[in-house]
């Protein structure tokens, strides 16, 4: 996928600051978050892509089942589904 600065914060938890990341995770890996500095995306079973771009502003792409998008500047929870995407600026 490219260069990419990605840390593992926890078995639960990883945080990308820049570039791509792919993830596939099983049922037992429900919860599983992606942290970047504009929000958090939750997973729910699923395989999904999660990108930071140069400006900060990130993108969620979900290939199977459902990733809850949570921005950071607000209280919402936002379910988005297979074969949709999303950003957060």
């Amino acid at each position: 996928l490219g260069p990419a600065r990605l840390a593992i914060l926890d078995d639960r938890t990883a945080r990308l600051d820049a570039g791509r990341v792919s993830v596939e995770a099983p049922e037992s890996a429900v919860g599983f978050t992606v942290r970047t500095s504009t929000g958090d995306y939750v997973d729910l079973g699923t395989e999904f892509g999660v990108s930071v771009g140069d400006d900060g502003s990130s993108e969620i792409h979900v290939f199977d089942g459902v990733v809850i998008a949570r921005p950071r500047e607000s209280d919402l929870a936002l379910p988005v589904f297979e074969r949709e995407a999303g950003r957060v600026e």
